[in-house]
């Protein structure tokens, strides 16, 4: 319940300041109880609404856009998302549609509208604020703000599955952020590392090649050659030449990464350095180098490992690659040793891979054992997978 005294200070609100009681909701909120603070405001809104009055009607979109932020903060996004959209009709009504109080509410209500994956919404509103924006802004082209709402426009297109529209808005956005001053390289390195990944989806791979190519130089040109992010934008690289075939020149660009994250002692670089030997065991491996391929997954699985949080599921995958190489290099004892890693590692953690996939591991362990006339460890394995069934 709100306190008698606020209830009389809303009766009496003609005489009585609204930006105490504002004040006094702001005090309930610091004090945790949003209740009554949105009590508060939701009074303060019905109160100044209903008043003929132009500095009323500001506190109403004032007090209603408040409500929308108490609703965000209790992650009741439909509530936070109709209450932004009162707020906007009460403020353009007030402060009138191109202006900045508009523009800030459009932006909360296109949060929202993300938060309820209403991408429709969100795109409208961001597009309503962005003709705001123009039409307000001294000089719109220059500022920052600007861009940041073309890339959410650029994430709503990609969102709803428009990766044309996607790709078209964010390279709009890159013009924009080339003519800022100062740029924002971080930005502009995440941009044409977005828009690779969004060329790649439509098989544009020259495009998607020479977006990675420039995210990697950006980054070089903020950090210098040994750094993490960079190391980072070369893996992301190597991976989309790997997928394209372009061995050589993911080669080149793995060993460029690993090269860095070997040259780091600041930074923890175990998952990164493990997941470029994986990719360039693979990358071996096609290339015909069996020996080195299945040198550079020992050396990830030693990382995995090492790892004080170990990734059971993972380490268990690279053993199963570990097999295959060696099955297909005629190196039996080797592919069952990997084989019985794996099934070991189900029975410690059977939470994690489920009792019919234990089953499954050990018979064929058990399997491989009789190929090789291993008759007892065969019995063994066979009755570790009757237990455990």
């Amino acid at each position: 319940m709100i306190p008698t005294r606020d209830q009389d200070h809303i009766q009496n609100a003609g005489t009585v300041s609204i930006d105490r009681l504002m004040d006094k909701a702001k005090d309930y909120l610091s004090r945790g109880d949003t209740e009554t603070a949105l009590t508060i405001y939701k009074d303060v809104v019905s109160y100044s609404a209903s008043v003929d009055c132009s500095e009323q009607r500001a506190h109403a979109a004032d007090a209603q856009e408040k409500v929308g932020d108490v609703y965000s903060y209790q992650e009741l996004w439909q509530l936070a998302s109709d209450s932004y959209s009162h707020a906007l009709n009460l403020t353009a009504s007030s402060f009138g549609l191109n202006s900045v109080n508009s523009s800030n509410v459009l932006q909360k209500l296109a949060n929202t509208s993300m938060k309820l994956r209403d991408y429709d919404n969100a795109l409208e509103a961001l597009k309503e604020r962005l003709d705001i924006l123009r039409y307000i802004l001294p000089s719109p082209h220059l500022d920052p703000s600007l861009v940041s709402v073309v890339l959410q426009m650029g994430r709503m297109h990609f969102e709803k599955g428009n990766l044309q529209n996607a790709i078209k808005v964010y390279n709009s956005s890159l013009l924009l952020q080339r003519s800022l001053s100062p740029r924002n390289l971080l930005t502009e390195a995440a941009t044409y590392s977005f828009l690779g990944s969004i060329y790649m989806s439509v098989e544009s791979y020259h495009n998607a090649l020479s977006a990675a190519e420039l995210a990697v130089t950006i980054k070089k040109q903020v950090f210098g050659e040994n750094h993490y992010e960079v190391a980072e934008k070369y893996m992301k690289l190597a991976s989309m030449q790997f997928k394209l075939r372009i061995f050589d020149k993911s080669l080149s660009s793995l060993s460029k990464c690993l090269s860095i994250c070997q040259s780091l002692s600041d930074v923890d670089t175990k998952s990164l350095t493990s997941a470029v030997l994986i990719l360039m065991s693979k990358l071996y491996h096609h290339m015909g180098a069996s020996d080195v391929a299945k040198k550079h997954l020992q050396e990830a699985l030693a990382i995995e490992r090492s790892n004080a949080t170990q990734d059971h599921k993972k380490i268990v995958q690279l053993l199963g690659r570990a097999f295959i190489m060696h099955k297909s290099s005629g190196e039996l004892n080797e592919a069952i040793e990997c084989a019985e890693q794996a099934a070991e590692i189900t029975l410690l953690q059977p939470d994690v891979f489920g009792q019919s996939f234990a089953v499954k591991l050990w018979k064929r362990v058990g399997s491989f054992h009789v190929q090789k006339g291993n008759v007892s460890r065969a019995h063994i394995a066979f009755e570790i997978a009757a237990n455990i069934s």
